[in-house]
Order: structure tokens, then sequence, then C-alpha cells
């Protein structure tokens, strides 16, 4: 029998380099996501891991009885501040 080779699959990126982003919201407490990720609550120091085909990071904040807000993060970010309005 005659097997072919395995098929290479490429490695996924490593992260060139890393930012800290300081993400803060109006009202605080809010849960923060990054790309559909839970990330945690404000205030947060979040750190953003960047490669050549990561040139954005999507932020977004809910909050019970709140509207959701979203904010694109780009590498030269370092302070976000995202406002929440009142849902009536």
């Amino acid at each position: 029998y005659y097997y072919p080779p395995y098929p290479v699959y490429p490695q996924p990126p490593q992260y060139t380099y890393k930012t800290q982003v300081t993400i803060a919201t109006d009202p605080p407490g809010t849960a923060l996501y990054a790309n559909e990720q839970y990330i945690g609550m404000s205030p947060l120091e979040y750190t953003a891991l960047w490669n050549p085909y990561v040139d954005r990071i999507e932020i977004r904040a809910e909050r019970s009885g709140y509207t959701t807000n979203r904010r694109m993060v780009t590498p030269q970010d370092r302070n976000i501040f995202i406002v929440l309005q009142p849902r009536w």
C-alpha cells in the first residue's frame, strides 16, 4: 500500500508583541469582552496580543439595563473609555 504523506498545516502565527490597554466604563462594573471572549469587569488592565494578522480587537461592554457598546482597539490605543446608555 502507498500512504500519502500527512498534510502539513501551517502553525498559527505567534504573537509578535503585546500592549497594555486600560479600559474604563460608565457605569463601572460592566462586563467586558475582547473578540467575543470574556476578559473581566471594568475598570480593567487588558493585555492585547498583536501579530501581523491582528490589527484591531473588538471590545464589547455589556451591562443589564444598559445598551451594549462596542469599540475597536488598535495597537496605538492605551486608554479606552466606554459610556453605556440606560435602556428606557
